[in-house]
């Protein structure tokens, strides 16, 4: 079915492509092969082989196939349209390293009309010694005729041998006398041959004599290659762009006025790709009280393989995990309860993947504390029993009131008792009591039950305590109710002698002031003598007769005044 409706789907693209043009009848002339159709390859090696279209001049503007090979023998690293005569693709090039497939179906609006054209590229990897054939299952190339006609032919096939490093005799080149030596080759992007990058666009250099008048360059996939693609003048750099996942060689060759030189060979390993599959799974425990998790990490990378991992547990700090076949993974023990995990599975060019899952640590059944010291008395030890597993640490928590807990640790015996003794000598109050086991596995056990304890003083100190708690408030009363007394006393008399000297200070003014209106009194007196005096001589005017008479009263009206302003402070003096 998807065959079908991929051919369908192409066929669409051919009669759109070219609607229009005349019907012609076509012999069955065109062909799918791959290229390079044989080659020996060490087993690890990565190589590229195009699948080609051989349509001999004939305008074609689709084509299709399916392939097969030997997932246990051959790898296909990758695929890329980068060279295709296509630019539609209706199935996009996949392929399968477990069902060994590959597929594909593309065409182009424009006609194709050369001899030939590569379709797409294939990225291939040698894994063991074998004799590998790739072939073609079905294929199908479309005339651009309006009609979308299959003008296939024949459908090409490869046999590839690989064979172990070792068995591969070295190729010996023989440079002329007074050659070049080799150049030594470095490389800024990618200096380490053994270290994979993630770096795909890497930078050569090397350093020439002066007599070297042209390089021989090629990369490639073969270790034992000899370079081809001279420049003269020679080139002292090289920069590439966009190289294709693998392990690559750069061979280099330089030439003087003897001849070509020793061949030198730099390695450079690139992988650009996060890992193809990360899954993380818990191994299944007989026991969920174990605190320990085993993981397990499923993966694969085909190109530079998993270097190590990353382990986040909650919001712990994270670890490093680095993998010794097994591809297992044991946690420290986790406290009891629900955990999350995050592992980030990191290549060896440093790109990484990411999973996580959910572990659940099921808690030990908590300790049982007897209740038997469940009241005490000050100043005895505070002992503390109860029943957990055998063999088991205890930890014993005890708090006083509000103050901070504190904590003794003891050992369960065979029968799974104990006992802690959390004060030698224990102090009134209320304390509350509770105890948490943890095995030799480092699992724990929830918290038990808080008891309650009530420490109390002895008869003799309770009624002595009472008693001074009661003089401890009755004395400071008394004493307070003395001191009200006293203060009460000192101002009364200090008030008393407020009074006294307020009614002295009035009465000295009260002599004083009939004292001044005697003599104020005196002088009036004298003063009308004398006009009374002059009037035996002259009658005294309307006005000297009217100002003795006002005198006289004001004097009278002042004298009653004053005298009544004092007689109000005697009596207030006197309350």
């Amino acid at each position: 079915m998807r065959k079908a409706y991929a051919f369908f789907t192409v066929a669409l693209i051919a009669v759109a492509g070219i609607f229009g043009l005349n019907h012609h009848v076509y012999a069955s002339e065109a062909s799918l092969t791959l290229v390079p159709a044989t080659g020996v390859y060490t087993v690890g090696s990565i190589f590229s082989v195009a699948i080609t279209l051989n349509n001999r001049g004939v305008s074609v503007n689709a084509a299709e196939g399916e392939l097969s090979y030997n997932p246990a023998e051959i790898s296909v690293m990758g695929t890329s349209k980068k060279e295709s005569i296509f630019n539609f693709w209706t199935t996009d090039p996949v392929f399968s390293n477990i069902d060994g497939f590959i597929r594909f179906a593309g065409g182009t609006p424009q006609s194709f009309s050369g001899n030939a054209g590569t379709v797409i590229t294939l990225t291939l990897k040698a894994l063991k010694n074998a004799s590998s054939p790739v072939r073609f299952l079905s294929g199908a190339i479309l005339a651009a005729d309006g009609q979308g006609t299959n003008i296939i032919s024949s459908l090409g096939s490869a046999a590839f041998t690989f064979i172990a490093k070792e068995d591969v005799p070295k190729a010996e080149y023989v440079a002329p006398r007074y050659s070049p030596d080799a150049p030594a080759i470095v490389s800024r992007t990618h200096p380490d041959q053994s270290v994979w990058y993630a770096k795909n666009m890497p930078e050569f250099s090397w350093m020439l004599a002066g007599d070297v008048n042209a390089i021989r360059l090629s990369i490639n996939h073969d270790e034992l290659a000899i370079p081809t693609v001279v420049y003269a003048p020679p080139i002292r750099t090289k920069k590439l762009t966009d190289m294709a996942d693998g392990t690559w060689y750069v061979h280099l060759q330089a030439r003087n006025a003897f001849g070509w030189g020793t061949v030198s060979t730099f390695r450079f390993n690139i992988d650009t790709m996060k890992p193809d599959r990360f899954t993380v799974k818990e191994i299944q425990r007989e026991d969920f009280t174990d605190p320990r998790v085993r993981l397990f990490a499923d993966f694969s990378d085909r190109m530079s393989g998993i270097g190590y991992y990353s382990v986040r547990i909650d919001t712990q700090k994270e670890a490093w995990w680095y993998d010794n076949g097994d591809h297992s993974y044991v946690s420290p023990p986790l406290l009891a309860g629900k955990h999350l995990i995050v592992v980030t599975a990191f290549d060896k060019a440093g790109n990484s993947a990411v999973d996580s899952l959910d572990v659940l640590v099921a808690p030990l059944a908590a300790p049982s504390l007897l209740d038997s010291f469940s009241s005490a008395q000050q100043g005895d030890p505070f002992i503390v029993h109860g029943t957990t597993y055998p063999h088991t640490q205890v930890t014993v928590w005890f708090q006083r009131n509000n103050e901070e807990p504190k904590s003794e640790t003891t050992m369960s015996d065979a029968r799974g008792s104990f006992a802690a003794v959390l004060e030698k000598k224990i102090t009134e109050g209320v304390y509350a009591v509770w105890a948490q086991a943890l095995d030799a596995r480092g699992a724990t056990s929830e918290n038990s039950e808080k008891v309650t304890v009530l420490v109390r003083a002895p008869a003799f100190i309770r009624i002595g305590s009472a008693i001074t708690n009661i003089l401890s408030v009755i004395i400071p009363l008394i004493a307070l109710i003395a001191l009200l007394v006293f203060m009460t006393l000192f101002i009364r008399h200090r008030y008393a002698l407020f009074k006294a000297k307020i009614r002295k200070e009035a009465l000295e003014a009260e002599e004083t002031l009939h004292t001044a209106i005697i003599t104020l009194r005196n002088d009036i007196a004298h003063n009308l003598k004398l006009l009374q005096s002059a009037q035996s001589a002259r009658e005294l005017t309307e006005e000297e007769r009217g100002m003795a008479h006002r005198l006289k009263e004001s004097l009278d009206h002042a004298e009653r005044v004053i005298r009544k302003e004092i007689r109000d402070i005697e009596r207030e003096a006197d309350r």
